[in-house]
């Protein structure tokens, strides 16, 4: 494989002094990266200095130049953030953020495309539904870390990530690597008031074989957007299937995991006056997931495995009013609400023995090669009702406020009330300090309350919502060609959900104690000499519970890229520092590591990229720890893989 590399390497490298011709596709400014407005904190416009909260922004010119292609992977060039592959499927990855880790399916992080909510209401998170969500038609990832629920409501716990497509880009992407193949296409038509962006992604990968485990996976991604004066339209599908590897702990060729998403948001935009803007915006979703588990054991006589199918649908209305109202120059409004009515259509267990109800004292279950089915959980549905406001203003020389708060209901658990209050002094023209404030509530998702019938983990219907306060300041410094930021936070989580045995000897769902982590998140990112830019970060947690034993205290990363005249480098690594894994109540520690990236592209015209890309290039071996206590494993990530590609546009 590193051969393969190698050998990529060369043949890009006669391509680079093939041309000399100028270019300047791969150059950007640091004030264009540094004047990015930031929607997603205030659903308003606003930049850095001022935005009242601790943001990082990537652009689509970053992430192409840096490689990435898939959010899970930007996420570890994030202060605070880190992405762990996880034992739930090769493509599912858990997100400990700020020292805490909320399960495989990150259900405390709410992502947001064009404004539409990814996360479902079975899992909370988006993990499990969507596990790879691309980059190729993203025009900037807002970053925002803190509580959210002031304007979200429930799952914009720790952070919230807003993801905004791009327009008016005509483009096919080629990619093929040593374990398969990646095509994606952008397609545009602007004509007058009517704009089309339509956005359609392939990937075959035939897997990495770690350990005699391998993980190959497909998936397909389609995003097309229509906007005609004051009316967009916005549909999306993705699909997803991980074979072999390991599902839900448990290793196996036999394993499948198949998920996907759908939706269509439509939005209407009216201007009211020159100071109101009203916007009302209506979405369906609907996602499927199913699984095939061999679960690793053989029942009494028959010799035949123990396999296990799970089918899971939901489907979820919303209706969304935001109102954005302009005092003044200096003082503005903003109020909304939303409702949404998530439903469990289906929810279904099957396994090829008759496993409930389970007798007492214990036999050996019949085998039922045709399946028997039991239900997982309960097919209903809850209502969601939200209503927020939002004040924000200039109230002194230099001083801006933003005061918040939002109601949120659920109709099976009840309510929560989450205010937010941030002071921003902007001490010079480049130097901002900010005060922060924010609390946010997760509500339990529905297979935390209704889980039955898997023989492992049992819900439970008496569950409080998880909540947090936050505490933070950040201080945020930028002129010429250099941009600092950094911040020290206190959160304090209560009523946080873990797995814990009860009376029978099975798992079930409880609220625990209380967890606080006090840490600090550091940015940095510069230009020298015009085309040379770097982007550092640093997090470290100064007190971390004994729970959080899965999260690593210290994160960094650097990013370097250098571009001259018709080609570009790109140098960039991460750290995770050490983390532990419980064996029913032994811990044992995992490394830390370090990985280094690369990718280097050549414009061979002003239509034309080509170039070559490897990551993990020094194959290290490393791990990465499960969710939970049962079954408990290190989890193999993978090694060295190289890719050479092009991109056209036209």
């Amino acid at each position: 494989m590193k051969k393969c590399v190698f050998t990529l390497s060369l043949i890009l490298s006669s391509l680079l002094m093939a041309n000399t011709q100028t270019d300047e596709l791969f150059s950007m400014s640091l004030e264009e990266l540094m004047n990015v407005d930031i929607v997603g904190s205030t659903k308003t416009n606003m930049d850095i200095l001022h935005v009242p909260s601790s943001v990082t922004v990537f652009t689509h010119k970053e992430m192409q130049n840096l490689g990435v292609t898939t959010l899970e992977a930007l996420k570890n060039y994030v202060p605070g953030f880190s992405s762990n592959r996880s034992s739930s499927a090769s493509t599912i990855n858990n997100t400990p953020l700020r020292g805490n880790l909320s399960g495989d399916s990150s259900r405390d992080i709410l992502i947001l495309i064009d404004g539409q909510r990814i996360n479902t209401d079975y899992n909370g998170g988006a993990g499990l539904s969507r596990p790879i969500i691309s980059l190729e038609n993203i025009k900037t990832v807002e970053f925002i870390r803190g509580p959210g629920s002031a304007l979200y409501g429930s799952n914009a716990f720790s952070a919230v990530i807003n993801m905004i497509t791009l327009s008016g880009i005509n483009s096919i992407n080629l990619r093929a690597g040593t374990n398969g193949l990646q095509a994606s296409a952008l397609v545009s038509v602007v004509d007058e008031d009517f704009i089309f962006d339509a956005f359609v992604k392939g990937i075959k990968d035939n897997g990495d074989s770690s350990e005699n485990i391998d993980d190959p996976y497909t998936a397909f991604d389609m995003y097309l957007k229509m906007k005609y004066e004051n009316f967009s339209l916005y549909i999306s599908h993705s699909e997803q299937d991980a074979e072999e590897f390991y599902v839900l702990k448990t290793p196996s060729d036999k394993n499948d995991f198949k998920t996907d998403i759908s939706y269509i948001r439509a939005v209407y935009d009216l201007e009211v006056t020159n100071t109101f803007v009203s916007s009302l915006a209506l979405s369906f979703s609907q996602s499927n997931t199913e699984i095939f588990l061999d679960q690793g054991y053989i029942f009494g006589p028959t010799n035949s495995p123990l396999y296990a199918k799970a089918k899971i649908k939901e489907q979820t209305p919303s209706i969304e009013w935001f109102n954005d109202y302009k005092i003044n120059t200096k003082h503005s409004f903003q109020f909304g609400a939303e409702y949404r009515q998530p439903k469990m259509k289906t929810l279904d267990g099957s396994f090829n023995y008759a496993l409930y109800p389970q007798s007492s004292p214990p036999v050996v279950p019949p085998y039922t090669p045709g399946y028997t089915t039991y239900p997982i959980g309960l097919e209903n549905s809850r209502d969601i009702y939200g209503i927020y406001g939002q004040y924000q203003g200039e109230v002194a020389s230099d001083i801006h406020l933003t005061l918040g708060v939002r109601y949120d209901h659920y109709s099976d658990f009840g309510s929560s009330v989450n205010p937010r209050t941030a002071l921003v002094y902007t001490y010079t023209p480049n130097t901002s300090f900010k005060l922060l404030y924010s609390s946010a509530f997760r509500a339990p998702s529905r297979n935390e309350l209704d889980l039955k019938n898997n023989g492992l983990v049992i819900g439970n219907p008496d569950l409080d919502a998880e909540t947090i306060n936050s505490y933070e300041f950040v201080t945020v410094y930028k002129q010429d060609n250099h941009q600092f930021s950094f911040s020290v936070f206190r959160n304090e989580l209560k009523d946080i959900i873990i797995d814990m045995p009860n009376s029978s000897g099975v798992t079930q769902r409880e609220n625990s104690d209380d967890l606080t982590f006090q840490g600090l998140d550091l940015e940095y990112e510069a230009i020298y000499f015009t085309n040379l830019q770097t982007r550092i970060t640093y997090s470290h947690i100064f007190d971390m519970p004994d729970e959080s034993f899965r999260s690593p205290e210290n994160l960094a990363s650097l990013i370097l890229n250098y571009n001259h005249k018709s080609y570009n480098f790109n140098m960039s690594g991460y750290f995770h520092d050490k983390v532990e894994n419980d064996y029913n109540g032994n811990l044992e520690t995992l490394g830390s590591y370090t990985i280094i990236n690369s990718k280097i592209a050549y414009n061979y015209d002003e239509n034309l990229v080509l170039y070559v890309q490897g990551t993990n290039l020094f194959d290290k071996k490393y791990y990465t720890t499960s969710y939970g206590s049962i079954n408990t494993v290190n989890i193999p990530n993978r090694g060295i893989e190289g890719f050479i590609g092009l991109e056209y546009r036209f």
